[in-house]
């Protein structure tokens, strides 16, 4: 991996519309250190490079695609996804071994994709490609739904993906984040599993039924802690057909 904190790249894009441009990468470790960070100028000339905290990073820049090194013997991967997932929901591409049995594990944790290494830096380039392409189709989208919301006592704010209820507050990852959103515009009808997999993944990444399950018990456990158990039932399982959303949604205007 390249020992540079951010990297501007510019990646071909010709056959796709409103695809041009330079992107910017920001690669951190999973013990979430980014390795060989230059200080930008403050009167002088450049400070040496050095080892730095990704979210001290993040405060100076917000990159298009940040990338994730969990090939490392630790295998602190799972908790620094959630912990940048707590943070940030920029496109997050995880570089791990071939044979690391947690790929699933980091998809459903919040990864937007996973490269096994070694890889080839042209694969590495493509997949880059997908990942900025679908997070600028999906920026209107996003944009949508930062009204916050409130179901069933609890307040529901998606531009920082927290629940509230009274003085309880709790952080959703942003796959928990976008299920709540796309159960808060369907409320009372059957969502399938493949239809909240397309949600999280898209329609080019085939999802296990176990894989969204695992999702949604986090998510039902998390409205239940934060709303003293009064939540427990908000998403109803629908016998092989998937799940529901059982309350009514209303819009909180700002105050």
């Amino acid at each position: 991996m390249p020992r540079c904190w951010v990297n501007r790249i510019k990646l071909d894009f010709r056959g796709r519309r409103d695809m041009s441009g330079v992107t910017t990468i920001i690669i951190a470790r999973d013990d979430l250190s980014v390795p060989g960070v230059t200080r930008k100028p403050t009167g002088g000339g450049l400070q040496a490079a050095e080892d730095r905290n990704l979210f001290d990073v993040l405060d100076e820049r917000v990159p298009d695609v940040l990338v994730l090194d969990c090939r490392g013997p630790t295998r602190n991967g799972l908790p620094a996804i959630e912990k940048i997932r707590e943070r940030t929901s920029v496109p997050l591409l995880v570089i791990c071994e071939a044979d690391d049995p947690l790929q699933g594990k980091y998809l459903m944790n919040g990864a937007t994709d996973c490269l096994q290494s070694p890889f080839d830096i042209l694969i590495f380039n493509s997949m880059l490609q997908d990942i900025v392409q679908r997070s600028r189709q999906g920026h209107d989208d996003a944009l949508n739904r930062l009204l916050p919301m409130s179901f069933s006592g609890i307040n529901f704010d998606p531009r920082d993906n927290s629940l509230q209820y009274g003085a309880n507050v709790l952080k959703l990852t942003t796959s928990e984040s976008r299920l709540i959103v796309h159960f808060a515009r369907k409320p009372g009808l059957i969502c399938s599993r493949q239809e909240l997999s397309e949600v999280l993944y898209g329609d080019r990444r085939p999802v296990s039924d176990r894989a969204i399950d695992a999702i949604i018990v986090r998510l039902r456990k998390k409205l239940g802690d934060v709303s003293n158990g009064t939540a427990d039932g908000l998403i109803k399982t629908e016998f092989r057909l998937g799940y529901m959303f059982t309350s009514r949604v209303d819009d909180v205007m700002p105050v």
